[in-house]
């Protein structure tokens, strides 16, 4: 039995000691033995910090915590006393190194091991999380590795969800594995162990850690603002430790929807021998750790320093070490600024086949989608009488029969608006709850007499989805629904003055106060009306946007048809078709306006530019529309970081990412699952864009014409051109990268 000194802990009767296995941090661990010569794994508080009362009831709480966690991912508690002289907690002994020791001892870890390594902490992290806890302190040092996976170990400062803390001015960890918010002075929930997780596997896949230059104080300051260099990761593992290191906790995935992803790109659960291919693990009895920054060093952190980190978070921490260090600069980026990088891992995340209907909708309207993303996490899609749920791995949710068949769809966040010529539903995305039928024709009875005496068809023509709102354009009225399907206000035909009704508005593009709308009652108008009200604030007489250019070879686009805007300071910018016009918000003045020879199929803003997508991608200065640059690019669908520096671009070819001046950061192209479908709609949520597809013969004859410098490439051989079980695929998830926070425009050649 090893000798404890006069202060021995009151476990010694019941457990013999049989060597040390590590110290630092607030005390030491021993090999044990139990009478009946199981061995365990002893933890004994310092004395020092058994003297301090909130050490011991951090102890208190690492015992509390280690019992509500399943034994499959951690030490099993066998007994503890928190209230003795040096209190102590006696768990089940896993027999292996921790990862730090591993990969201290034979170096980096196969990317077939990582996967498998990160698919066992997900599992973990998991159960960690549904027991209602939050370990806080993730790293390589606190995971023991072993025949039957990693297990994750020391949760001396995590915290359940409704636990006090013990002090708001102490930041505890380890600058590597801290996520951001932490270093920001915000208290971090799951997504920070997923923080930790993403720089436990990088130091797995490289054998160093994230952040392995500078001072401690430097290391601080760059996990804050989340600049990482990422390029000595395997291909096939950048993708899922870039995402969960993302800087903005709401862009990580919880530790469920990692299981998910690794199991569908095919990570295997740990094995006998998992870990490493080269040597057997080596005898556990007294393992010298690495030097690193202590938890104490984290504790006493103060000083200038500490206060502009507590008080004012990494901006002014940052301020302070560049004046200490003359001639500092900001941090490089991960990715040099206007690099292309063809031959770069893919950066697929996940991709699905929607089992949507191909043919065209039976009344077209441009504003409606054949799938639907949910929040990055189902994708929905109509097929015959059904609507269908499927998540991120192509596994059914729900599915829905609806009254009826012909279905189109138009997403509302939460809510999905699934209906036909003569009625809406509202459904749950999440869970597929059918909400109450609006049957336009019943809504309008009430109304016939006096706004309908020529008998017009009452059917629903178009729907716009505003942030508040639903407004349904039904031939004799414009009505504003709100999300329990409810008739907010109803807008009836105008009557002309020779007495006679004439058209309503058509609704164009909603924000949450205003609503643009087309006017035809007399002459061609813009208008601009309240949302809350439909109460007009302006009409300015307009020429109208004219029919769409001619057709041309290939299937007809419905994106030609759309609407869409956006108001920019005092500045609302309108596509109509092949038309683009600004005009002031206050007074609708028309400040300039152009109309494309070929057909357009989206317009986007971005910091001072107007980007029209045609048969090459054009840029206009937003105040006086003069042309900046163009790009030979056709037919793309378009979307805007939400940071602004950067645009998303997808067309036939692939997707890439574009600096502000047109030029490509890098570019990817489509997978051959994608057959012989088109890109239908993008949609980017920070540092994930998503792409649905569809059909190319969708919609009437007619088509885009060819590009400027010859024929449309040669259409892809669909996989499958049903709906069957193997369809093509038609929505993708593509991770962006946080490179793309810091990227700067690359030169114009």
């Amino acid at each position: 039995m090893l000798p404890l000194g006069k202060n021995d802990p009151d476990f010694v009767a019941s457990y013999r000691l049989l060597g040390v296995l590590g110290g630092g941090g607030m005390g030491r661990v021993y090999l044990g033995q139990s009478r009946s010569g199981k061995r365990l794994a002893i933890k004994v508080l310092s004395e020092h910090f058994a003297e301090d009362p909130e050490y011991r009831e951090r102890f208190a709480r690492e015992v509390a915590a280690a019992r509500l966690v399943s034994p499959l991912y951690t030490a099993a508690v066998v007994d503890s006393d928190k209230d003795a002289s040096s209190p102590w907690l006696a768990t089940t002994y896993i027999d292996g190194p921790s990862l730090e020791e591993w990969v201290g001892q034979h170096g980096k870890l196969t990317s077939e091991t990582v996967l498998a390594l990160a698919l066992g902490l997900a599992e973990a992290l998991a159960s960690i999380h549904q027991a209602g806890l939050v370990h806080r302190d993730l790293k390589p040092s606190n995971i023991i590795i072993d025949i039957n996976g990693p297990h994750i170990i020391d949760f001396g400062i995590a915290l359940s969800g409704d636990a006090t803390r013990i002090t708001t001015s102490m930041l505890v960890g380890t600058p590597s594995y801290m996520a951001p918010e932490r270093i920001n002075g915000v208290d971090a929930g799951p997504a920070g162990d997923i923080f930790s997780l993403g720089a436990t596997l990088f130091y797995a896949a490289t054998g160093s850690p994230l952040i392995k230059d500078g001072t401690f104080y430097e290391q601080v300051i760059q996990v804050a603002l989340g600049r990482f260099e990422l390029t000595e990761v395997p291909v096939n593992c950048q993708p899922l430790i870039t995402r969960c290191l993302s800087k903005d906790p709401q862009d990580r995935p919880t530790a469920a929807e990692l299981v998910q992803i690794l199991v569908g790109i095919g990570a295997i659960q740990p094995a006998h021998g998992w870990w490493a291919e080269r040597e057997p693990l080596p005898t556990r009895t007294h393992f010298q750790r690495p030097p690193r920054h202590s938890r104490r060093r984290l504790l006493v952190a103060g000083g200038a320093f500490g206060l502009a980190l507590l008080g004012g978070g990494a901006a002014a921490a940052w301020s302070y070490l560049k004046r200490g260090q003359p001639g500092a600069s900001p941090l490089p980026s991960a990715t040099p600024s206007g690099t292309t990088r063809p031959g770069r891992s893919s950066r697929v995340l996940w991709q699905v086949a929607s089992h949507a209907d191909h043919g065209p909708p039976p009344a077209p309207d441009s504003l409606s989608v054949r799938v639907v993303i949910d929040r990055g996490r189902r994708i929905i899609a109509a097929s015959g009488r059904n609507v269908l749920a499927t998540d991120v791995l192509g596994r059914p949710v729900w599915t829905k029969e609806m009254p009826t068949s012909s279905l189109q769809l138009w997403p509302w966040d939460d809510v999905l608006l699934v209906g036909n010529l003569n009625s809406l539903w509202l459904l749950n995305a999440e869970t597929g709850a059918i909400g109450p039928e609006l049957n336009v024709a019943k809504l309008e009875e009430p109304f016939a007499a006096q706004d309908n005496p020529d008998g017009m068809a009452v059917q629903l023509e178009r729907v716009l989805v505003g942030p508040d709102r639903a407004l349904l354009s039904v031939g004799t009225a414009l009505l504003a629904i709100d999300r329990t399907g409810k008739v907010t206000w109803r807008m009836p035909r105008p009557m002309a003055a020779n007495g006679r009704h004439t058209p309503i508005p058509v609704p164009l593009f909603a924000t949450q106060t205003h609503l643009v709308t087309r006017e035809t009652a007399t002459t061609s108008r813009v208008g601009l009306r309240q949302m809350s009200s439909g109460k007009s604030i302006w009409r300015a007489t307009d020429s109208p946007p004219g029919p769409p250019p001619g057709p041309g070879p290939g299937g007809r686009d419905e994106a030609w048809k759309a609407s869409e805007g956006v108001i920019v300071g005092d500045y609302l910018v309108l596509r109509e078709s092949s038309r683009v016009q600004v005009r002031l918000l206050s007074t609708g003045k028309l400040i300039w306006h152009v109309t494309s020879p070929t057909p357009v199929v989206t317009m986007k803003q971005v910091r001072n530019l107007v980007l029209l997508a045609a048969d090459r991608l054009v840029a206009y200065g937003l105040a006086d529309g003069k042309p900046i640059w163009e790009k030979q690019v056709r037919g793309a669908r378009l979307a805007v970081t939400q940071a602004g520096d950067a645009i998303v671009v997808v067309n036939e070819n692939g997707l890439s990412i574009r600096d502000t001046t047109g030029e490509p950061l890098w570019e990817e192209p489509f997978r051959a699952a994608v057959g012989d479908l088109m890109p239908d709609q993008i949609h980017v949520d920070s540092q994930t864009a998503y792409v649905t597809f569809r059909p190319r013969d969708e919609g009437p004859p007619g088509g885009p014409p060819p590009p400027p410098n010859g024929p449309p490439p040669e259409p892809r051989p669909s996989e499958s051109p049903g709906g069957g079980p193997n369809a093509p695929i038609d929505a993708i998830a593509y991770q962006l990268g946080p490179d793309l926070a810091s990227a700067e425009p690359s030169p114009t050649p």
